[in-house]
């Protein structure tokens, strides 16, 4: 599982970049990625 503290620093980077919304999700012992609703990446350790 992906620890907290490296989610939310990735996400902070993306959030920077993009105008889009991004937001994660669990998933497969992972985190999902989206941007504006749409599945672009899989965070996993």
């Amino acid at each position: 599982m992906v620890s907290d503290d490296y989610r939310d620093f990735v996400l902070d980077q993306l959030r920077r970049a993009t105008p889009a919304a991004v937001t994660w999700r669990a998933m497969f012992g992972g985190i999902g990625v989206y941007a504006d609703g749409l599945f672009f990446a899989l965070m996993a350790e």
